[in-house]
Formats: C-alpha cells, sequence, structure tokens
C-alpha cells in the first residue's frame, strides 16, 4: 500500500511514475493521461502518523500473509506476485 495516484474512477491506480521524466512511464506502459481530478495518497487509511508504522507497515502485512500461507508456493507468490493476489484463486483480484 504505497503511496498512490487515484481519481473516483481509480484509473490512475498505479500510473505516472516517473514524475517530471515521463519517459519511463511510456517506456514501461504505466502512463496515463490526467483527465480526471487526481487524489493523492494511500488506498487504506493506517490511522496512526507514527513513521515508523508508516514505513514498515507494508512489510508486516507481506510478513504476515507469508506466515499465514499454506505451501511454498503460496509463500512465494505473496511475495513475487502483485499486492492482490490471493493463493485461493491463483489469479489477481
Amino acid at each position: 500500500m504505497a503511496s498512490r495516484r487515484q481519481s473516483p474512477t481509480g484509473c490512475y491506480l498505479d500510473k505516472n511514475y516517473g514524475g517530471i521524466f515521463i519517459i519511463w512511464d511510456r517506456m514501461f506502459g504505466t502512463f496515463a493521461e490526467e483527465k480526471e481530478p487526481v487524489v493523492y495518497g494511500i488506498t487504506k487509511q493506517l490511522g496512526t502518523n507514527n513513521p515508523f508504522v508508516v514505513f514498515f507497515h507494508g512489510y508486516a502485512r507481506l510478513a504476515r500473509q507469508v506466515a499465514s500461507a499454506r505451501g511454498p508456493g503460496a509463500k512465494l507468490g505473496y511475495m513475487l506476485r502483485p499486492p492482490e493476489w490471493a493463493p485461493e484463486s491463483g489469479r489477481t483480484s
């Protein structure tokens, strides 16, 4: 749950990472022309301003998911696949 660009429809989620160097977004297919208002933030509020919690919350979530996964394939899936991946379906949601 990194910092994200969002719109009310979610069309900018995981887009426009390059900042002023738009060439990178065009090369990697992450460019989206901003046609709607953009809301900056994270997808799920943390409920704290503690900088350690803010920095490490993603790693803690990953560690919990890996620890609770059944089998080595699911454990690797959590570490190597997209954040929304779930072993039950075997594909992204």
